[in-house]
């Protein structure tokens, strides 16, 4: 008991272990909002868990990011190309981003 204490106090005591927040808005070139967007973590710092979120009707997204450090946010949506922001977190922080999407190219077919 006096361990899994010691592991709790030592956790809220340790300043890098706040998780923070990436939030924002994913739109698209000509600034409307794009509902249905999948939004994830493609790297950061040490490991953790897939997180991923849908972007609301207004395009607005949340994922709670589990350490401080860089994080790499890739948005993913039919018919755009694949978006990716750098951020970085300090312990606790909040951070507001916008992703914009850019139309996909369209895919060229081979001839047999």
């Amino acid at each position: 008991m006096r361990e899994a204490r010691a592991a709790l106090l030592r956790a809220r005591c340790d300043p890098l272990s706040r998780p923070g927040l990436i939030s924002g808005t994913v739109v698209d070139e000509a600034g409307r909002p794009r509902g249905g967007a999948r939004v994830y973590f493609a790297s950061g710092p040490g490991s953790f868990p897939d997180m991923a979120a849908l972007t609301g009707e207004d395009g607005s997204f949340a994922l709670s990011a589990p350490a401080a450090g860089a994080y790499e946010v890739q948005v993913q949506a039919d018919g755009f190309a694949q978006a990716t922001t750098s951020v970085s977190l300090k312990a606790g922080e909040k951070r507001s981003i916008r992703v914009e999407l850019r139309q996909a190219l369209p895919q060229k077919r081979k001839r047999p």
